[in-house]
């Protein structure tokens, strides 16, 4: 399947960012580094955190034809929005 279009969070402060690293190991995914992709259960994410400009853009770059990339990003929304929000850091616009 495409990719679906990348999901641009700004304000994510390095304590924000240990979170989501946090957050994303209990469901079996490893981030490491402030760039990569992994790939779970069909689904291949890929983000990327600039942690001097305080920006996470995440992307779904794969996904089974199933799924339609508003349903995966929404997921992706949901899940970062609940671990963001306890930083108080607001979503930033789309980027297509």
């Amino acid at each position: 399947m495409p990719a679906c279009a990348m999901l641009t969070y700004n304000n994510v402060t390095n304590e924000a960012w240990n979170s989501i690293k946090s957050s994303v190991a209990q469901h079996g995914i490893n981030v490491s580094d402030s760039s990569g992709s992994a790939t779970l259960a069909g689904f291949t994410i890929q983000w990327g955190y600039d942690s001097t400009k305080q920006v996470l853009a995440v992307q779904c770059t794969d996904h089974p034809f199933f799924v339609s990339c508003s349903v995966v990003q929404s997921q992706i929304t949901h899940f970062l929005d609940n671990c963001l929000g306890r930083h108080n850091v607001a979503v930033g616009p789309l980027v297509a």
